[in-house]
């Protein structure tokens, strides 16, 4: 019998059967579906992230998108993506991270270079305002944990104790 292998995948057992006029056996045919549909997957995942990269292209705008998201999403997909090679597996059972990987970091850099340019003053007032709990960095800054809720809190009371007060008058 010739043997016919190509991409890894031996049609020989599978051709061989079927000119018998038999159908495959088990242990001939599920692993050639099985690299089949690897290869299947790596060739869909070509195109995945493409659509989410052209609307932003063609919006020129990332509002809405997490960056850290998408920062977390290229990590993941390169710590598998070395996990795999380092184990030697075919490329049909990871092709597609290394396709995805490709298209995250593409898109990485597409939402990094439509972002607004953030400057210092921002970071500095961000760090006060959301790390120490202060609500203005011009005022004095109370460093207790939760300061800014509480006190967002005691204006809401406020706020409702003033409507409530208005509406029976």
């Amino acid at each position: 019998m010739v043997r016919m292998e190509f991409l890894g995948m031996d049609f020989s057992c599978v051709f061989g059967s079927l000119n018998d006029g038999k159908f495959p056996p088990k242990d001939c045919l599920l692993p050639l579906i099985s690299k089949l549909l690897g290869y299947a997957i790596v060739a869909a995942s070509t195109t995945v992230k493409l659509p989410q990269i052209m609307k932003i292209i063609q919006h020129k705008s990332v509002r809405g998108l997490s960056v850290v998201a998408f920062e977390m999403e290229v990590i993941g997909y390169t710590i598998a993506l070395a996990y795999c090679l380092h184990k030697g597996l075919p490329f049909s059972a990871y092709g597609e991270l290394a396709f995805l990987l490709i298209q995250a970091i593409i898109l990485v850099a597409t939402i990094y270079y439509f972002s607004q340019p953030v400057g210092n003053s921002t970071w500095i007032r961000a760090l006060f305002r959301h790390g120490f709990g202060c609500r203005d960095i011009d005022k004095w800054c109370n460093l207790k944990p939760n300061y800014h809720i509480r006190e967002a809190n005691n204006e809401r009371k406020e706020r409702r104790l003033e409507d409530l007060q208005s509406d029976h008058l």
